[in-house]
């Protein structure tokens, strides 16, 4: 009888744990879905005030000025904004003296799983340094960053080429000549004016990483974009993509 007993109580018990974690989990994953929902509609409302539209769910976008006051009076850390052809990467970018302030802050200083895309705390706000680096979450509902591990298809990387960043007053194209999943202590973390030596270094070394990649012009890769992730298939390991100013209108 006592074994009888005692066999009940561990059922009783285990069932116990299983509801728990059960309810655990759903919360858990309630919590994520009403963060994406949020965030969504942080960026949906951002982008309606950048390009002047009721809502920039779904919209459009691509040969829309940006309102770069708007968004400069919302949040002062405003540099730009970026669009990645081919993918939904149409965010604000910011910059803050704080490194990695924004990872889990949205434009709004609130605070959000999604973040903010966010530029290296060495970089000049203008776009003007020989390696400019921008950072994202990737999210699992494929917002954010998500989108750059696409690139390493390579029928997805011949068709999509470009990446375009608006500042005040002009308009930068630049062209994606390679991607690369690398363990972060692998990625070559060459920020800001660099020197000839320092350039030809990170070109080195992207030469070496790239499991994409395609020729522009030399004189382009002066000016390089790089786009990073965190990558899913592996814990510590990035997912970059690399980009070389090409194009710099006036707005």
């Amino acid at each position: 009888m006592a074994k009888a007993q005692k066999k009940q109580t561990a059922v009783k018990i285990t069932m116990a744990l299983t509801a728990v974690l059960l309810a655990l989990t759903l919360g858990l994953l309630g919590y994520y879905a009403n963060e994406y929902r949020r965030a969504d509609r942080t960026y949906d409302r951002l982008a309606g005030i950048a390009f002047g539209i009721e809502n920039g769910d779904g919209a459009d976008t691509g040969g829309l000025p940006v309102d770069h006051a708007a968004l400069s009076a919302i949040n002062p850390d405003y540099v730009g904004w970026l669009r990645v052809g081919g993918t939904r990467i149409s965010y604000p970018v910011v910059k803050s003296g704080r490194r990695q302030y924004y990872l889990r802050r949205d434009f709004y200083g609130e605070r959000s799983t999604a973040g903010t895309v966010f530029m290296d705390e060495n970089n000049s706000r203008d776009f003007s340094d020989t390696s400019t680096f921008l950072f994202g979450h990737n999210m699992h509902d494929g917002s954010m960053f998500a989108q750059l591990k696409r690139f390493s298809d390579a029928d997805f990387f011949n068709r999509h080429k470009y990446v375009r960043v608006s500042v005040p007053g002009r308009e930068l194209t630049y062209e994606i000549f390679a991607v690369y999943e690398a363990r972060e202590r692998n990625v070559p973390y060459y920020i800001g004016p660099l020197t000839g030596e320092q350039l030809a270094a990170f070109k080195a070394a992207i030469g070496r990483l790239a499991l994409r990649s395609r020729p522009v012009n030399p004189a382009a890769r002066a000016n390089i974009l790089t786009l990073s992730t965190c990558a899913t298939s592996s814990g510590g390991a990035r997912i970059i993509v690399h980009a070389a100013l090409i194009s710099v209108e006036t707005a």
